[in-house]
């Protein structure tokens, strides 16, 4: 009887029972016509389902009006404090909407929850508008961050996605696209948040409560982004992302017949990647390499560390005993000794690959010994 039931315990983890991941002997099965699943640091291709196809992309369109809004903030041009006065243009606007009056103003940051969680075009439209100056300078600037981005497939006309017919994308450059928001992480404090009470109207004095159209952050802890879209015209779409452990994807899959498969198929091909693949950082910026002796200096020594880091994805256990190999220009230093001096490099290997290899350098400053001191150490040396 144990035997029985051990091997009826086998056959149902086999199937798959206990577990809705798809593993690598398991088809993926997905219904939307066009999709793709990257790893979000390399940018490696794990699944395609003709990916170039020019789709409509609705709301996913706000994946670069967000960008945008991130990049801006970065370089010190906007803050998320800035206030931003409501255009009559962004109130005429149809489709989903914070309901926002002409006049009144808001945040930059009540703006990126209102695109972020609520899919807002009025809200995306006012950030375009504050950033380009005009709609129709944003979608310019849209335009050629898509091509740096090399999103061959993309033509923007708007920064909401309400439907245009010279307003497309593909799944391909919308996974570019949200690779690349994806390096600004304050962007999932947003894209991650599932309800949210806002104040809206110019006396400040009507309340909403936001609830994230990514119904699949509420149901699943891993998955924190990024942005659903739906058109008549585009069909059901969105970028899904999630992380495990060390390893960030993205999933983009369009024109899915309706919401729940939608969030179906995103779900599976995310599933289907942390099942089977892996990211890890052999080393990170600010590892410990090494050390090397420092003649005539405060410290005899200085520790050697990364500057950068060393990524690698593939096949789980793909990288179970990677080698680090350091090859340095000196055998020695002396002091003065300055803060991050390269000194060469660290290579890693997986076996003859060479997954990367980033500079090495010296982690702080040695100041030259003082004369006392220096007279000291030699009276020491003579002593003992």
């Amino acid at each position: 009887m144990k035997r029985f039931l051990s091997v009826f315990m086998i056959c149902l983890l086999l199937t798959g029972v206990f577990s809705d991941i798809v593993y690598a002997d398991e088809a993926v099965d997905i219904s939307a016509k066009s999709a793709i699943l990257i790893d979000s640091v390399s940018g490696e291709v794990i699944y395609e389902k003709d990916p170039h196809a020019k789709m409509y992309p609705a709301s996913m369109t706000k994946i670069m009006t967000m960008l945008l809004v991130m990049e801006n903030i970065k370089s010190g041009k906007i803050t998320i404090n800035d206030s931003v006065s409501i255009t009559q243009q962004a109130t005429s606007l149809g489709g989903t909407q914070l309901f926002l009056e002409e006049g009144e103003i808001r945040t930059v940051e009540e703006l990126l929850y209102g695109v972020a969680v609520e899919s807002a075009n009025d809200a995306a439209t006012a950030l375009g508008i504050y950033i380009g100056g005009s709609l129709e300078n944003f979608a310019s600037m849209m335009n050629n961050r898509a091509k740096e981005l090399g999103m061959n497939d993309t033509h923007f006309v708007n920064a909401c996605g309400l439907h245009d017919d010279n307003h497309y994308t593909s799944a391909y450059d919308m996974a570019l696209v949200s690779k690349e928001l994806l390096k600004h992480e304050d962007i999932l404090r947003y894209t991650s948040t599932w309800m949210i009470d806002v104040y809206i109207g110019k006396n400040n004095n009507k309340l909403r409560t936001l609830a994230n159209t990514n119904k699949l952050i509420s149901r699943f802890d891993h998955i924190d982004g990024l942005k659903t879209g739906y058109t008549e015209e585009s069909g059901h779409c969105m970028s899904a992302t999630g992380k495990t452990a060390s390893t960030r994807l993205i999933a983009v899959v369009m024109d899915c017949t309706n919401a729940s498969e939608r969030f179906d198929d995103a779900k599976k091909l995310l599933d289907y990647g942390f099942g089977l693949y892996e990211g890890t950082y052999p080393i990170k910026n600010g590892d410990i390499i090494g050390e090397i002796s420092v003649i005539n200096g405060e410290k005899d020594k200085v520790n050697l560390i990364a500057d950068g880091d060393v990524y690698a994805f593939g096949p789980k256990g793909s990288f179970a005993d990677p080698e680090r190999k350091i090859q340095l220009t000196e055998d020695v230093l002396y002091a003065d000794v300055k803060e991050g001096m390269v000194l060469g490099e660290v290579l890693v290997y997986n076996g003859e690959k060479l997954l990367g290899k980033v500079p090495v350098v010296t982690e702080e400053a040695i100041a030259k010994c003082s004369l006392k001191e220096y007279l000291k150490r030699i009276v020491n040396i003579i002593l003992y």
